[in-house]
């Protein structure tokens, strides 16, 4: 089971890309850092948050390997 702060940061990620469409990695870091989110957005939390996401809710976020671009 997830925690509610986990839950917090994936609701949190979905709102986030789902208002911005498409955001790169970097963007995302700067807007977790200013709605203080909690500790770095680091590459590999962002892939377990994603995965949590896709496990709790059947939301997938794919990643654009060119752009590396963020998108529901």
């Amino acid at each position: 089971m997830y925690q509610n702060n986990t839950l917090r940061q994936c609701l949190w990620l979905i709102a986030t890309i789902r208002q911005n469409e498409r955001l790169t990695l970097k963007a995302l870091q700067e807007k977790w850092a200013a709605d203080k989110m909690g500790d770095v957005l680091y590459r590999s939390s962002f892939n377990r948050y994603r995965d949590a996401i896709q496990d709790m809710f059947g939301i997938v976020i794919d990643c654009d390997k060119k752009t590396y671009h963020a998108c529901l």
